[in-house]
């Protein structure tokens, strides 16, 4: 693997060619919140990012590779999710960010849906 500034990833396994090819054909990205771009704290509720989340990110952004996070909480919009991890140091505009709830109805929009 390598960073924004092409040099390998400290600690990092280095992809072989295979891999290194198949990823490059990745179109999007979907990444799961909690556990992959970010840890909860039970006891005060907070999030702290994992180490590299904010890097991937942006690395992604600047190469125009699309992502999206997702998150299964369906206590709180998808905005709000996103101003957490904006505060939690992570650059996520609000229309990048999932839920359950938002899936369903983007995929309803969309003509996803059945009646039946």
């Amino acid at each position: 693997m390598t960073g924004p500034s092409s040099e390998p990833v400290p600690g990092q396994v280095r992809p072989g060619a295979a891999l290194r090819e198949r990823l490059g054909e990745v179109r999007g990205w979907i990444f799961d919140m909690d556990g992959t771009l970010v840890l909860g704290d039970r006891v005060n509720h907070g999030l702290a990012p994992l180490p590299g989340a904010a890097e991937m990110l942006t690395w992604m952004r600047g190469r125009g590779v699309p992502y999206v996070v997702f998150t299964n909480g369906t206590n709180r919009t998808p905005a709000h999710f996103a101003r957490v991890l904006r505060a939690a140091g992570l650059d996520v505009p609000d229309e990048q960010m999932m839920t359950p709830a938002s899936s369903a109805a983007r995929s309803c929009w969309r003509g996803g849906g059945s009646s039946g």
